[in-house]
């Protein structure tokens, strides 16, 4: 059964990330089992606009420009009752609305130069259904840090689990997440830069199943 999915993003106004080449890489890792609506119009956040999706894909350039409170309750509310979201990259910056910062899990406190980041999944989650069966990888990205201690009190939301590490100065930071929040099932995915980077194997893989995996 093919179901509906919505992805929104940025390309005339992007300031860092347009949307159109990740588009094409993001389309075509759900390919199988989707029916992926592209769109730049925020008011697609809107609660009667997401009734019938299944998941819904957030790679924002919304940087300088926060999604109102209505759009941002609107996909609180789908979330809550049972929708998918998967957020990858620069969809972070919907957390410029400071509401969907508990919804997606953790906020975006800067990154040190783009390079090559190597990828791990952490020991014992290798049978997690969305990195299962997919081996360390390495890409050239730019390493995204988070803050997340501020937001894990919050009832809607269980516990994010970490799937995916990257190295960098001699550490392993975050750079993969998922958790349910309410009746909905949240994935974040740091990789996107660049659609070459989305266009990795691995990356592909990562994709599919986070996406099956929130869709339910």
């Amino acid at each position: 059964m093919v179901k509906k999915a919505r992805l929104l993003g940025d390309e005339a106004k992007a300031l860092y990330h347009p949307l159109s080449g990740p588009a094409e890489e993001i389309k075509r890792a759900l390919e199988t089992g989707f029916d992926l609506e592209i769109t730049e119009e925020y008011d697609r956040m809107l609660s009667h606009s997401l009734q019938d999706l299944a998941l819904f894909v957030s790679y924002t350039d919304c940087w300088s420009s926060a999604p109102s409170n209505e759009q941002a309750f609107g996909l609180l509310g789908y979330v809550e009752e049972g929708g998918g979201l998967l957020v990858v990259h620069t969809g972070i910056s919907l957390c410029g609305n400071e509401s969907l910062i508990p919804l997606i899990g953790g906020r975006f406190t800067g990154h040190p130069p783009y390079q090559s980041l190597e990828f791990t999944i952490p020991p014992g989650l290798e049978e997690h259904p969305i990195v299962r069966g997919i081996p360390g990888f390495e890409l050239e990205d730019e390493p995204y840090r988070f803050e997340f201690d501020e937001y894990e009190a919050v009832p809607q939301r269980k516990g994010s689990t970490i799937l995916l590490h990257y190295r960098h100065e001699d550490r392993l930071w975050p750079a993969a997440w998922c958790h349910t929040y309410g009746q909905g099932r949240v994935v974040y995915f740091m990789p996107g830069h660049r659609a070459e980077a989305l266009r990795h194997p691995q990356a592909q893989a990562f994709l599919r199943a986070a996406a099956k995996w929130a869709a339910r």
